[in-house]
């Protein structure tokens, strides 16, 4: 595969951010194993999910084989996920086995809420973000406010801002950053107004800290 495609392709894009985040890990940390053994799952691509819906649509004996496909699969992307909140000082396993969990309900639930094999990754993705959600909410962690933000940047700690910030994706992370500096509506075409509003939204939930922070 070119490194062109690697740069484009979401399932060899996991695999590589996975292997920089082993390399944070210390070999006897109790995630070390569990991230080492996913980087040994062969990796889907666009026609393995759609293979995957199919044969769990129709049932029948193989159904458990392709399970355990799907939540190898996205494996990784859980793992990923959990790496994106290190920065809580809350030991990665905590934060690994329960979003790894949320792949067996996924993987046992999928064909009940997919009417579509297009959907299968969006959906995926969407359970391990809903359980990283419920899983702060347990351990109590606090949501930080855009104001605290820009406090932490005016005041020397924009180290800790851009960790906290380290949750969002691309687009959220950029729609947050114009809204600090005031930008937000400066150059937004009106029929792209709902979309940054939509991302400034989900943001706001992402931005979360312990309350020991």
């Amino acid at each position: 595969m070119s490194a062109q495609s690697d740069q484009t392709d979401p399932y060899q894009k996991r695999l590589a951010k996975l292997e920089e985040n082993l390399k944070t890990l210390d070999p006897g940390d109790t995630a070390y194993d569990i991230v080492k053994k996913a980087l040994d799952f062969k990796p889907l691509t666009m026609n393995d999910e759609w293979e995957i819906h199919e044969k769990l649509v129709s049932g029948g004996q193989e159904s458990a084989k392709y399970k355990e496909r799907l939540k190898e699969g996205f494996t990784p992307l859980a793992i990923n996920k959990a790496f994106a909140y290190s920065y809580l000082n809350i030991p990665i396993i905590e934060l690994i086995e329960p979003l790894i969990e949320s792949l067996d309900f996924a993987a046992n639930s999928i064909v009940e809420v997919v009417d579509h094999p297009a959907r299968l990754s969006f959906v995926m993705e969407e359970v391990v973000a809903r359980r990283m959600a419920i899983l702060l909410d347990e351990l109590k962690i606090d949501l930080v406010t855009p104001h605290e933000l820009q406090e932490m940047m005016s005041s020397g700690r924009k180290k800790e801002a851009e960790q906290i910030m380290s949750t969002l994706d691309a687009f959220e992370k950029m729609v947050v950053e114009k809204y600090l500096a005031a930008e937000l509506s400066a150059d937004i075409p009106s029929e792209h107004v709902g979309l940054y509003e939509q991302a400034y939204a989900s943001a706001l939930k992402k931005l979360r800290r312990p309350k020991a922070l």
